[in-house]
């Protein structure tokens, strides 16, 4: 381990894309905790069901139409794990390129199934029909994405009808991509702070203050933004806006 003064010495030798990509891997490492717990959930659900249908198969006692919808059931379960783990357990450079809205979104909305913290309320999802690729890496929008909706999900565990809304429409020059959640709001106190590297007001044993941090520095990487504000009804909304790739025709 380097020694704190030649530690120092190497940070400060870094470009601003090196310390933004070092962070991000930190906080995919951390984020990543959480999403392979889901994972073994999921797999070890999958395990049960064919344990548990083999014999009924063989005993004749499932028919074959509830043993197939049975296999695709576990068949999905097993792919999401698979794309989870391949996404989560690279640590490559993630190159900006055109990066399709829908899939992305659609992924992520799926994937947060798996997050450790699973409030009671409803999470909903809504996309434009037709978005341009934007400007951005896909593996790291994920990334982003899933952190916004980690943060809505922690900020509405305690209410009776908290609601959470993913959604994405093209703008002038872009697309916006909004996680907006019905909880408490942010304090006007640490509002400002909320971009800064490793702050956090959760416990630090399960989080390294560095999802927004990395959200920031990527959207504005890729000629984008990304804004915290309190809607009038009060919660959170997180609204980031990316630019489009180029003037390419418009797809689903």
């Amino acid at each position: 381990m380097l020694e704190p003064d030649k530690l120092t010495s190497y940070l400060s030798g870094l470009s601003n894309d090196q310390i933004r990509d070092m962070l991000a891997k930190l906080d995919r490492t951390n984020q990543g905790h959480s999403m392979f717990r889901g994972v073994a959930h999921d797999l070890s659900n999958a395990s049960q069901a064919l344990s548990m249908g083999a014999p009924a198969v063989q005993a004749g006692d499932i028919e074959a139409e509830k043993w197939l919808s049975m296999t695709h059931w576990v068949d999905e379960k097993m792919n999401r794990a698979a794309a989870v783990a391949r996404d989560f357990g690279t640590l490559g450079a993630d190159e900006e390129h055109p990066v399709s809205v829908h899939e992305v979104v659609s992924t992520v909305f799926d994937w947060q199934q798996l997050q450790r913290a699973q409030p009671v309320g409803n999470i909903q999802c809504q996309m434009a029909p037709h978005m341009r690729p934007v400007r951005a890496s896909d593996r790291r929008l994920r990334q982003i994405l899933l952190a916004l909706i980690a943060n809505s999900k922690e900020s509405i565990e305690d209410q009776q009808e908290a609601k959470i809304l993913l959604e994405a429409n093209p703008t002038d020059g872009g697309v916006t991509i909004a996680v907006e959640d019905s909880g408490s709001g942010i304090d006007p106190d640490i509002r400002a702070k909320v971009f800064d590297p490793f702050f956090t007001t959760k416990e630090p044993e399960l989080h390294v203050g560095l999802g927004l941090t990395v959200a920031h520095a990527s959207a504005e990487s890729w000629g984008g933004s990304l804004t915290i504000d309190e809607p009038k009804g009060g919660g959170t909304r997180a609204e980031l806006l990316l630019p489009y790739w180029s003037n390419q025709p418009s797809t689903a």
